[in-house]
Order: C-alpha cells, then sequence, then structure tokens
C-alpha cells in the first residue's frame, strides 16, 4: 500500500475546529483542494502531527498521534529522513521524497 505524507490546513474543509497539520494517509491528496486534501470530509487518516507552517517541511522528528487499531490513538515518535526517489526504487519522480525511517510507541 501506498502511503502519502502532506500537509492539510483543514483536514475535514469546515474550517472551524481543526487545527493545520502534517498527515500521512493512504488516500493520495489533491494537487489543487485548499483543504481536506484527501476529499473526504472528515479528519480521517493514519497518523498526524500539529502544522508547522505551510511551506515548511514535516518535522524530521516529532510525536505524532497515531491511530493503532483496537489501541486507538497513540502517540508514536517517528522520524523521517530524506531520501531520492532512485534510492527508493519510486516512481520515475525527480523530486526527493520524505519516507519513514523509524516509529517507536511512547506512553
Amino acid at each position: 500500500t501506498e502511503e502519502y505524507l502532506y500537509y492539510d490546513p483543514d483536514c475535514d474543509g469546515a474550517g472551524t475546529n481543526t487545527e493545520a497539520r502534517w498527515v500521512l494517509d493512504d488516500r493520495r491528496p489533491s494537487i489543487t483542494a485548499a483543504a481536506d486534501l484527501d476529499g473526504d470530509g472528515i479528519c480521517k487518516y493514519h497518523a498526524r502531527a500539529e502544522g508547522q507552517g505551510a511551506g515548511r517541511p514535516p518535522p524530521a522528528a516529532a510525536t505524532w498521534r497515531m491511530y493503532c487499531g483496537s489501541a486507538g490513538w497513540t502517540d508514536v515518535q517517528l522520524s523521517l529522513k530524506e531520501v531520492s526517489a532512485q534510492a527508493a526504487g519510486a516512481h520515475a519522480n525527480p523530486k526527493p521524497d520524505m519516507v519513514l525511517s523509524s516509529a517507536t510507541r511512547t506512553r
């Protein structure tokens, strides 16, 4: 399965009760939408880290809220590192991608 890492300024598109955040999700984000980039109308994703501002990269190391099935929402320490598309074996994409380096559950 593909996972997407993207910054969503308003994950449900309602403009009210949500903060901007970095999102890990299996739904491809829109490149034209201004908010609710996965188009589901709700804030449903695999993990989130509160936003650092549009135009800035995701945090290289941070505590993310991750949905872990029956355990529910859990704090997980994620570290990201930048790799080239060639090194990741990705599709022909000349831009670097961010990939998950490690995940450790914190309590």
